[in-house]
C-alpha cells in the first residue's frame, strides 16, 4: 500500500526560526487575529542562543536593554549577571515561550529548504526538509544574521583523527579539554570567550590569529536582584527602553557632543580611561568622541590609548606585538570589539602560543595536527572559531524563488540590495528581520527586531484591512537605499578595514556595505517616540505623546558653511540657552520641536523636524543626502565673515536640486552681536573677490574651529560696488543680504544672535508661517510623497492608524498614511512598493 501524502498547511503568516523577532511577531500577529506558525530548526528556541553553547557564550549587551521591552515580560523577570550567558538567555526564552504560550504554535525540529511565490494566488509555498509543504500569504525569515557558519576550506581537514568542533554547532552537552593538547582557529567574538574557558583547562593551548582583535574590557558582575526591582517600580526601566530608541546603536549611551581634539590630552586621558576600564563594555567604542570614526588622527589617538592599556596587561613583549601592534591594522572601532574578562591573562599563560597566520600560514590539516610554513603542531582537539557567512549567507542559503524565477542568492549575485534592510524585489509578500542593510551589526538583536517587527506587524494590519493580496518592494527602492548607505559608509573610516561587515572574511567574495551605518538609516529604527517602546507604555510616557501632538511636519534642513553657527542657532532655538561647547557637526544632526502658528480657528501646531548638516566639503557627501524631502530651509551665513557669505550659493543650489526648486528658504545671518553702528565703505568689485568653498571654516569666536580658504572667480552675488559693514566685524550688510534673497526667490532675510537668542525663534517661526501659508492656499499638498510635509497626529487621520504605523520612506521622512481615494491608507506606500488586491492588475 502506496504512503498517504500529509496535506499542505495553510496559513496567514509562516514565521521561520524561534527568535527574538520571530516571538514579537507571533505575539502581535495573533491578536490580530491571523494564523501564524513558526517552524524552527531547533529542538527548543532561541535563535541563536539555542546554537550558542560553546564554552563562555555570552551577550555583549548589557542587562537591561538585551531583552524585550513589553512590561509584561520584564516585570518578572530579572537577569542575574550584567551580561547574560548562554544558559540564562535559553532559559529567558523558555519563559517568554510560557508567558506568552507560545508553545502550541511552534513546531519545532522543522527545516524550511525552500519556498516558491504563486503569481496566481499571491501566496509561498514552503518546502521543508522533512517533505512536507505549507501555503502562507505572508512568508517571514527571522533567521537573523549568524544562522550558517563559516568553515575555511582547509586542505586535508576531513583527515584529522581527533575531535573537531564549530562553535557555530557546537555539541549540547558540552566538550571536554581537560588535559588536551588544543588548537583553536580563530580569534573572533566566540573565539575570545572560548580561549578565556578553555586556556587554563588545556594541557596546551595553540592559537592562530589572522587579525588581532581589539578587546574592551566586559566588566563583568552580579546584579542585585533587589536593586534591580527596584529600578522596575521607580520607571528605571522603562526610562532606559526609552532611551535606546534615541541613540545610535540602541545602548544607554551615544557619541559625545565634542570632538576627540576639544579636550586636552590630560582630559583626553582621563575621559579614555573612565570608558574603557572604569565603565567597561562598549562605552570606549560608542561612548567616546565623535569623531572617533571619521577622523583618522582622532581615531589614531584612540588607539593609542587602547594600546597602551591592553599592553600594560601582556608581560611578553613579542604577544604583546601580536595582540596590541605598534601599528593598528585598521582604524580601531571599524571591526565590532568583543568584550572580554580575563582574555590577555590567559593567552599569557606559558602553555598558550599564538601563532600569526599572515607571517606563518596554514599550509593544510593533517592527521595530527596542522602544518604551517614553520612545522607541524600535533593536537588532540581543533576548535573552528571562524563565525558565520553573515552577509547574505542565512538567506541566501535557502531556496527561495522570487517572481523572476532566481533565487535571492541570483538576486544579490553583483551585491546585496533591499529595501530597507527588511523587503526585497521580486519577492513579494517576504519580509525579513535582523538581516543585511539592517541596523545589525551597529545594534543588538531584542533592539534591532523589536522596531522591524513593529513597522512589519503594522504593514500587514494596513494592508489586511485594505485587501491588499500582494506588497513587494520597488527596484528604485532598493537603488536608493544602496546608494545612501554607500555615501554614509564612504565619509567614514569603515571602508579601511576589512570585516565581516563587508563580508570580507568569505574567500572571493565581493566587497558589499551589508549595514546600515551612520545617521538617517539608523534614524530609521531609532527615531522613535518613548511611549511606542512597547505597547505597554506607562500613562505619563502616553500623555508626553498627546501633549506632542501636532497638525503638521515639516523636514527643515539647517545649510551654510561651517563655522557660521549653525549647531549654535539651533540649539538656542531648541534650548533658549547659549552652545558654550561647539564642535564640528560630522555629517549630520537632528533634532525637533513643535511651534504654534496662526491665530484663533487658523491657529496649527506644526512639527519642525530639523536637520542640522554640515558645512565642510569632506561631510558634505553625507549631509547632502539628507536634503531629500525637505519642505523648508534656513540657509545661514556669519555676519562677520564675506567668505561665509560667498559661498551660499553653492548650498543653495545643492539644496534646490537635491531637495526641490520649490524649496522655501529663509536667509539668515547669524552673530549679529557682534556688530553694531552701521557705515559706508567701499566694496571691492565681487568680480575679483575670493569665494570659499564649503570646506573652509568662518569664525569669530573661540568656540568654532577656524580652517583654510580656497579661492575662485564669481559673479554668483551681484556686483554691487558698496556695502555697508560695523567696525566690530560686519562684513556683509543687511541691505545687501536682503537685496541677494530677493535676486535668488528667498523671501525673507533675517539676521539673528545665537548669543543671545535676538531673533532666533522669529527665523524659525517665519519660515513654518510661509509652509503653513502655502499649505492653505494650495500650494502645498501633504498628501504628495515629495512636499516634505506630513499630516500630524491632531486631525484628520484614517481610523485605527497609530504613530508607530507611519512609513519611513527612502528620503528618510516618515509620512503618516491618510485615508485617501485608493481604499484607504494606500498611497504613500506605492512610493516605495508595488501594491495588489485581488480583482486588480499590478500596479
Amino acid at each position: 500500500m502506496g504512503s498517504i501524502e500529509e496535506p499542505i498547511v495553510e496559513l496567514d503568516v509562516l514565521l521561520v526560526g524561534a527568535g527574538f523577532g520571530s516571538f514579537t511577531l507571533m505575539n502581535r500577529l495573533r491578536k490580530q487575529g491571523l494564523n501564524v506558525k513558526i517552524y524552527e530548526k531547533g529542538s527548543a528556541s532561541g535563535g541563536i542562543w539555542y546554537w550558542n553553547c560553546y564554552p563562555g557564550a555570552r551577550v555583549d549587551s548589557d542587562t537591561p536593554i538585551y531583552q524585550l521591552f513589553d512590561r509584561e515580560l520584564w516585570e518578572d523577570f530579572t537577569f542575574k549577571e550584567r551580561y547574560a550567558g548562554g544558559p540564562e538567555l535559553r532559559r529567558y526564552f523558555e519563559y517568554i515561550e510560557q508567558k506568552w504560550d507560545l508553545k502550541k504554535d511552534i513546531t519545532y525540529n522543522k527545516h524550511v529548504d525552500g519556498a516558491t511565490f504563486d503569481e496566481k494566488t499571491h501566496k509561498w509555498l514552503v518546502d521543508c526538509s522533512d517533505g512536507s509543504q505549507t501555503l502562507c500569504k505572508w512568508f517571514i525569515p527571522c533567521i537573523g544574521f549568524a544562522s550558517k557558519k563559516f568553515t575555511p576550506p582547509f586542505r586535508g581537514l576531513s583527515d584529522f583523527k581527533g575531535e573537531v568542533y564549530h562553535t557555530a554547532v557546537w555539541p549540547q552537552h558540552g566538550v571536554s579539554f581537560k588535559g588536551k593538547r588544543v588548537a583553536q582557529v580563530g580569534t573572533g567574538a566566540s573565539g575570545i570567550q572560548c580561549i578565556q574557558e578553555i586556556g587554563p583547562k588545556a594541557k596546551h593551548l595553540t592559537i592562530y590569529q589572522r587579525t588581532p582583535n581589539m578587546c574592551l574590557p566586559m566588566n563583568q558582575r552580579k546584579l542585585d536582584p533587589k536593586e534591580e526591582e527596584e529600578k522596575k517600580k521607580n520607571g528605571t526601566y522603562e526610562k532606559n527602553f526609552a532611551k535606546t530608541y534615541t541613540t545610535f546603536a540602541g545602548f544607554l549611551y551615544d557619541f559625545q557632543k565634542r570632538n576627540t581634539f576639544d579636550d586636552t590630552p590630560e582630559e583626553r586621558e582621563k575621559f579614555f580611561h573612565n570608558l574603557m576600564v572604569e565603565e567597561g563594555g562598549f562605552r570606549f567604542w560608542l561612548n567616546t568622541y565623535k569623531d572617533m570614526l571619521f577622523d583618522e588622527k582622532a581615531n589614531a589617538e584612540a588607539y593609542e590609548f587602547w594600546k597602551k592599556t591592553v599592553r600594560k596587561r601582556i608581560p611578553d613583549p613579542k604577544k604583546a606585538e601580536l595582540l596590541a601592534p605598534t601599528k593598528a591594522p585598521h582604524p580601531w572601532g571599524t571591526k565590532r570589539p568583543s568584550l572580554e574578562q580575563n582574555f590577555y591573562e590567559v593567552v599569557s599563560m606559558d602553555h598558550v602560543d599564538i601563532i600569526d597566520v599572515n607571517e606563518d600560514k596554514i599550509i593544510e590539516v593533517t592527521e595530527k595536527g596542522i602544518k604551517t610554513e614553520s612545522g607541524i603542531v600535533e593536537v588532540d582537539v581543533l576548535v573552528l572559531a571562524t563565525g558565520f557567512d553573515s552577509v547574505t549567507g542565512s538567506l541566501a542559503q535557502l531556496n527561495i524563488q522570487g517572481t523572476g524565477g532566481g533565487t535571492i542568492a541570483d538576486h544579490w549575485a553583483n551585491g546585496t540590495r533591499t529595501a530597507m534592510g527588511i523587503a526585497i524585489q521580486e519577492f513579494p509578500n517576504m519580509f525579513f528581520l535582523y538581516g543585511p542593510q539592517a541596523p545589525t551589526a551597529f545594534s543588538n538583536g531584542p533592539s534591532c527586531t523589536a522596531v522591524q517587527a513593529d513597522w512589519v506587524e503594522k504593514t500587514i494590519k494596513d494592508l489586511e484591512a485594505n485587501k491588499v493580496t500582494r506588497f513587494e518592494a520597488k527596484e528604485s527602492t532598493e537603488e536608493d537605499w544602496c546608494r545612501r548607505m554607500k555615501e554614509e559608509w564612504d565619509a567614514t573610516l569603515f571602508p579601511q578595514a576589512k570585516s565581516w561587515y563587508q563580508g570580507a572574511n568569505i574567500p572571493n567574495r565581493r566587497f558589499d556595505i551589508p549595514r546600515q551605518s551612520s545617521g538617517d538609516s539608523l534614524a530609521m529604527a531609532r527615531k522613535r517616540a518613548p511611549s511606542n517602546a512597547s505597547e505597554h507604555s506607562s500613562t505619563a510616557a502616553r500623555d508626553q505623546e498627546l501633549g506632542s501632538m501636532y497638525d503638521y511636519l515639516a523636514k527643515i534642513i539647517l545649510l551654510g558653511p561651517s563655522g557660521c553657527g549653525k549647531s549654535c542657532v539651533l540649539h538656542r532655538f531648541l534650548k533658549n540657552e547659549w552652545r558654550i561647547l561647539s564642535s564640528q557637526t560630522i555629517g549630520v544632526e537632528f533634532a525637533s520641536k513643535i511651534v504654534k502658528v496662526g491665530t484663533g480657528s487658523r491657529r496649527k501646531r506644526v512639527k519642525l523636524q530639523l536637520w542640522d548638516t554640515a558645512g565642510t566639503e569632506r561631510f558634505r557627501s553625507v549631509s547632502r543626502s539628507y536634503y531629500r524631502g525637505a519642505a523648508g530651509a534656513l540657509l545661514i551665513y556669519d555676519l562677520c565673515s564675506r567668505h561665509s557669505f560667498h559661498s551660499l550659493p553653492t548650498f543653495l543650489n545643492d539644496a534646490r536640486a537635491l531637495a526641490s526648486p520649490n524649496l522655501i528658504t529663509v536667509l539668515v545671518g547669524n552673530k549679529l552681536d557682534l556688530t553694531e553702528g552701521d557705515f559706508e565703505v567701499p566694496e571691492p568689485s565681487l568680480l575679483d573677490s575670493p569665494v570659499v568653498t564649503p570646506s573652509a571654516s568662518f569664525t569669530n569666536r573661540p568656540d568654532e574651529s577656524r580652517g583654510s580658504i580656497s579661492s575662485s572667480k564669481s559673479t554668483s552675488l551681484g556686483s554691487r560696488n558698496t556695502a555697508t559693514v560695523a567696525p566690530e566685524g560686519r562684513e556683509v550688510s543687511e541691505e545687501e543680504a536682503a537685496h541677494w534673497a530677493s535676486t535668488r526667490g528667498i523671501p525673507v532675510s533675517m539676521e539673528v544672535s545665537a548669543l543671545n537668542g535676538e531673533n532666533v525663534d522669529e527665523a524659525f517661526s517665519r519660515l513654518a508661517k510661509i509652509i503653513l501659508t502655502k499649505i492653505e492656499l494650495g500650494e502645498i499638498n501633504p498628501d504628495d510623497p515629495q512636499s516634505g510635509i506630513q499630516y500630524g497626529d491632531s486631525g484628520g487621520w484614517s481610523g485605527g492608524i497609530s504613530d508607530g504605523a507611519s512609513v519611513r520612506s527612502v528620503d528618510g521622512a516618515r509620512r503618516r498614511r491618510r485615508r485617501s481615494k485608493r481604499g484607504g491608507a494606500l498611497r504613500d506606500w506605492e512610493e516605495v512598493f508595488r501594491l495588489d488586491s485581488r480583482g486588480r492588475r499590478c500596479c
